[in-house]
């Protein structure tokens, strides 16, 4: 693979390229791509986009493939045969086809290649090879060559994509070509390991293979890698290893992987496919640099817009409860739920039941919305309402026609519009409107895990301190913010959470919330599990490994008596 915006020119005929031997002593043997890059010249390895996989990446390579014993693995460019070694090092035996253009590293590969496996070497062009044999492993990296530097006798974005049924726009580098034809030789229950550059999840020509791999499934878990690592070469502080299975198995989530020498283990990253589709981008989402303090914590604006609740102008003539409906004979159709005051949502989770148990109790839980042909009842509702002077209100006479009100979409997330001391955030699952006792926060493309984790970590003591700091403090230490002041609000990244981590959060909000609709005076602070809550967003915004899974074990064991 070759550096990023350097040019090459494919395909001057191999031919051209006299055949080079490159001697080799018996340190060389182990590791000969050092040996190799000093001895062949330099116009030669850019020709043919010759760049070399990083012993550790091999290494992760490898344990994927290995992990599923494959007994035919394919590396269509296999240059000096690391990744053949590095598979060698996992396994006791397979057959191996290894391809590569150019004669010089594949006589190198032949030559270091693993005794214990049964390699096959052949010199040809593997996009014009059309394998019909299906291997249960492929290791790859593809050269990296950008589309006008490509030259085929053959239209080889056709061809390409006649064999695996798409369309392959002509402005896709010539990795995207080697990723399709590898998808598409990969045998049921496969997989298959390639290094990558990362311009494919922003390029607009590479949406064939972002669209290919959202109908497959096909991609598991993606490898990233920090760039300021001395390990690897500045060569793909843009690249990505794509861990391919091609299983019956496509409700899995994109896991994500990240290494840095930051970290004792790789930070996990997990993706709802759901999230993907909705992106045109996936640069955005699929980040290719290693999480630290400054790019882990985003602002709330970067996953969620907000909006004031809804003004009525008149709570007494909108607002109204079950019984109220039902007396002024106003049709069902022409009312929505919405909830009012803060008095009737003790938790942090807001349920259809809990407002069931609203209706019950003669709560107002009824919103006036007027439209279309009205009843005789409606309209003498409307004109009992005129006769208050309702029509004349600052609001409402600027309303045309006064009684209809404004619209909403139901917000997956409450904000208290007033507080004292903290700010209560409430997950919304009842379907309800809500008045201006709450904002309105409305998340991006968010799985419901992802939007419980979310109102965990706002409730939370160390986000509620960063989030005071800039508000407006009045008499007796009452909070007052507008919508936009939330967005300002720094978070963890909630995309960004493995799966145990949403896991705890969504845990952590659990047992809060039952513990204040059972104890309807009660205050968040006065929950038992906070302090352990605080302590983990702490330990989160320090990515503090350690102290997250100290926070787990008193998790489990609050759970358990929960």
């Amino acid at each position: 693979m070759a550096k990023a915006g350097e040019k090459k020119v494919r395909l001057t005929p191999a031919s051209e390229f006299k055949e080079l031997f490159i001697e080799l002593s018996e340190k060389d043997r182990g590791a000969p791509e050092a040996r190799y890059i000093a001895t062949v010249p330099n116009n030669r390895r850019q020709h043919f986009a010759q760049f070399f996989t990083p012993p550790r990446i091999a290494t992760l390579m490898a344990t994927w493939v290995s992990t599923i014993t494959p007994e035919r693995i394919l590396e269509p460019s296999v240059g000096t045969g690391i990744l053949v070694r590095a598979i060698g090092e996992k396994i006791t035996s397979a057959n191996v086809t290894c391809i590569d253009v150019d004669q010089a590293p594949l006589d190198v590969a032949t030559r270091t290649a693993p005794k214990h496996l049964d390699c096959n070497f052949v010199q040809r062009d593997f996009l014009l090879g059309n394998i019909k044999e299906l291997f249960d492993g492929v290791l790859s990296n593809p050269p990296y060559l950008r589309h006008h530097d490509i030259s085929y006798e053959v239209d080889i974005y056709e061809e390409i994509g006649k064999r695996n049924k798409v369309v392959i726009s002509k402005a896709c580098n010539i990795y995207v070509l080697f990723i399709f034809e590898i998808l598409r030789v990969l045998a049921p229950g496969g997989r298959a390991a390639i290094l990558v550059p990362t311009d494919w999840l922003s390029s607009n020509a590479a949406k064939c293979l972002r669209d290919h791999l959202l109908k497959t499934k096909m991609l598991k878990e993606m490898l990233c890698f920090d760039e300021n690592d001395n390990q690897f070469n500045d060569a793909i502080t843009t690249s990505v290893v794509l861990l391919i299975e091609k299983s019956q198995f496509k409700n899995d989530p994109l896991l994500l992987r990240f290494y840095s020498d930051k970290f004792d283990a790789p930070f996990i990253k997990v993706i709802d496919w759901q999230t993907l589709e909705f992106a045109k981008k996936w640069s955005g989402i699929l980040v290719n640099e290693v999480i630290d303090g400054s790019n882990f914590l985003l602002s709330l604006s970067e996953i969620a817009t907000t909006k004031r609740g809804l003004a009525t102008g008149a709570n007494q003539f909108f607002h109204l409860t079950e019984r109220q409906v039902d007396e002024a004979s106003i049709s069902y159709s022409n009312v929505l739920p919405c909830i009012g005051a803060a008095k009737d949502v003790l938790g942090l989770i807001f349920t259809k039941e809990d407002l069931a148990r609203l209706d019950l109790a003669g709560a107002a839980t009824k919103l006036v919305n007027f439209s279309g042909k009205l009843s005789e009842a409606e309209l003498k509702y409307i004109k009992q309402g005129e006769e208050r002077g309702y029509h004349k209100r600052f609001l409402l006479a600027r309303r045309n026609p006064w009684f209809k009100n404004e619209q909403r979409e139901v917000a997956q997330i409450w904000a208290a519009s007033f507080a004292r001391n903290h700010v209560k955030f409430i997950w919304n699952q009842s379907g309800a409107l809500n008045l201006t006792t709450y904002h309105c926060i409305y998340t991006k493309n968010l799985s419901e895990f992802q939007i419980g984790a979310l109102v965990c970590l706002l409730n939370s003591s160390p986000i509620q301190r960063r989030f005071a700091e800039h508000l407006r403090v009045l008499g007796g230490g009452l909070l007052k913010f507008q919508p936009n002041d939330l967005l300002e609000i720094q978070i963890p990244d909630v995309r960004l959470l493995s799966n145990q981590q949403l896991f705890d959060l969504n845990s952590f909000l659990s047992v809060i919330n039952g513990q204040l609709w059972a104890l309807p005076s009660s205050q968040i602070s006065n929950c038992s599990v906070v302090s352990d809550l605080d302590n983990y967003v702490e330990a989160l915004l320090k990515l503090d490994f350690a102290s997250i899974e100290a926070a787990e074990g008193v998790l489990d064991d609050q759970m358990e008596l929960f």
